[in-house]
């Protein structure tokens, strides 16, 4: 089964790369690299590639090395923060939605005399949309827990080939949600592990 990274260059197209590249967004051929098989139009300002996420996330960690101790303590409280609302917000706002939801309403509506008709597509497209906006909050939440490890002079326990990028997984494939559920748990002992070291570290100070 492909990745999230892999289902998504099949949906959207590859960055891209190679020589006569041209830019994904605007087709121009105005292209900088900026790491291997990463880019920058130079026309419209779109950074693209393979590389790309890579790159940045080294750019993140060095500025964030390079930062004074008074100035990392409160980016690791503020990356903590967000991370714990993202994976609040997937827990408890969308792991219901979609199937038991659809039923909950069918009964509902059933009890007042309402006639109930499922558009079996637009159902897979709303469950669809859901999945990926999970994807979307879920990376967030790792690439800030990730940051704040970092501001904590620690380093990110989740294996790459744990991350978000490359779970074996089709946004369009049955079982997905039960996937990202798992990742999403995940994360949350990755969030508790850095907080707790947060914590402790705030701790010395006085």
């Amino acid at each position: 089964m492909m990745s999230i990274l892999s289902w998504f260059r099949s949906m959207f197209g590859r960055s891209a790369s190679g020589p006569g590249a041209s830019c994904l967004v605007c087709d121009s051929t105005e292209i900088e690299t900026l790491a291997p098989d990463a880019y920058r139009c130079l026309t419209c300002g779109h950074e693209g590639g393979d590389g790309l996420p890579a790159w940045i996330a080294g750019r993140r960690r060095a500025e964030i090395l390079a930062m004074s101790e008074a100035q990392r303590g409160p980016l690791a409280c503020k990356n903590l923060e967000g991370a714990r609302n993202l994976l609040s917000g997937v827990n408890l706002s969308r792991a219901g939605s979609s199937v038991g939801a659809e039923l909950a309403s069918r009964v509902a509506m059933t009890a007042v005399g309402v006639t109930f008709r499922v558009n079996i597509d637009d159902r897979e497209e709303e469950e669809q949309r859901l999945l990926i906006g999970m994807v979307r909050d879920l990376m967030e939440a790792e690439r800030l827990l990730e940051d704040a490890a970092t501001a904590l002079d620690d380093a990110f326990s989740i294996r790459a080939s744990d991350r978000l990028a490359n779970l074996p997984l089709r946004l369009d494939h049955h079982g997905a949600r039960g996937k990202l559920n798992v990742a999403a748990r995940g994360l949350m002992v990755e969030y508790e592990r850095i907080e707790a070291l947060r914590t402790k570290a705030e701790a010395g100070h006085y």
